[in-house]
């Protein structure tokens, strides 16, 4: 008998704790091109997207920053990138001053891959910009966190060809520069 009333218990449980949330809402945020996220925040007045697009922009992939509203309707949307090159934004953080710090990389075409830092206000307009080289390829800023003194500090790997790929710590000031 209890056997028996230890399988139901299993069973119950098991079915009741097994059902598919209930959606809210669902937005797709796509222009006419490839649209792709990789983060996502929130903010006291809506969500912001971090990623790379084909839709906004000159030419190839750029950085994407994405505002909406709480229901998933669109705020705004800026792209970030340079002629001819691919770019990505593969991280994006709320900077104190309420503007964005977005880390990402950038891809020259025939040349190796750049780390990329950029701020923007907190509208998405771009404050200003910094590329950092290596002599090897770059999987570009993974992370970037905002410090006590208002710099930036950021990781990224490379490849080192004795080894494979390290990781980059670096520190900048609150204009980017080391």
């Amino acid at each position: 008998m209890k056997k028996l009333i230890l399988i139901i218990l299993v069973i119950l449980s098991t079915t009741l704790y097994s059902q598919n949330p209930d959606t809210v809402w669902t937005r797709l945020l796509s222009g006419s091109g490839t649209d792709m996220a990789y983060n996502l925040f929130v903010q006291e007045d809506g969500l912001v997207i971090g990623g790379k697009t084909t839709s906004w922009g000159a030419s190839g992939f750029e950085g994407l920053l994405y505002k909406t509203d709480f229901t998933g309707d669109s705020i705004w949307q800026y792209s970030y990138g340079r002629t001819g090159d691919g770019v990505n934004i593969g991280c994006a953080l709320q900077s104190q001053d309420g503007g964005f710090i977005l880390g990402g990389v950038v891809d020259p075409p025939a040349e190796n891959n750049e780390d990329w830092l950029i701020k923007t206000d907190a509208t998405g307009e771009m404050s200003w910009n910094y590329t950092f080289g290596y002599d090897s390829l770059s999987e570009g800023v993974h992370s970037v966190c905002q410090t006590y003194d208002s710099g930036y500090v950021m990781i990224s790997s490379y490849w080192a060809s004795v080894v494979g790929f390290v990781f980059s710590l670096r520190k900048v000031d609150k204009e980017g520069t080391e």
